[in-house]
């Protein structure tokens, strides 16, 4: 039986007196997937999408919802690549996920509750870290569900 990817989700990885390191999270069957982005990456998807918007006649709220799209959706391609290749990428590493020991998604809020954060937590063999969305993770709850079983507490 093939692996499948069962969701890609766009996440940023907090370090010690640094900024966020921001990743692809893929998870499979089989695997746990991260696949790193630089910020120049990023930055270069954005204007891509800009210049592509403004080619299209876009006015300034269409070029800024494109460059927006373009950067929170890096993590889309993912979605119909195969495992194998998308460990192709630089940087790419996978973790087991009967290694995993413990999963669980959490959500916090700010002071004022006008920010809500999801926070993906791991477990493994390798250590615990700690992962944050920004955007609402539609499937990822049960894409970890079927990925960790009931290591998995969401």
């Amino acid at each position: 039986m093939s692996e499948r990817v069962l969701c890609a989700v766009p996440v940023h990885e907090r370090k010690f007196f640094r900024g966020p390191d921001p990743y692809a999270f893929v998870l499979t069957d089989r695997r746990t997937i991260l696949v790193p982005f630089s910020k120049d990456a990023l930055k270069s998807a954005g204007e891509d999408a800009k210049g592509q918007a403004r080619a299209e006649g876009k006015g300034f709220f269409g070029r800024w919802g494109a460059q927006i799209r373009a950067v929170t959706g890096y993590a889309q391609p993912f979605l119909t690549m195969e495992p194998d290749r998308i460990l192709e990428a630089p940087g790419a590493v996978a973790i087991d996920n009967a290694s995993v020991a413990a999963a669980k998604l959490s959500e916090t809020s700010d002071g004022d509750s006008s920010s809500t954060t999801w926070v993906i937590h791991l477990t493994s063999l390798d250590g615990k870290r700690k992962f944050e969305l920004r955007a609402q993770p539609g499937d990822l709850a049960t894409a970890m569900k079927q990925a960790y079983g009931e290591r998995f507490r969401g």
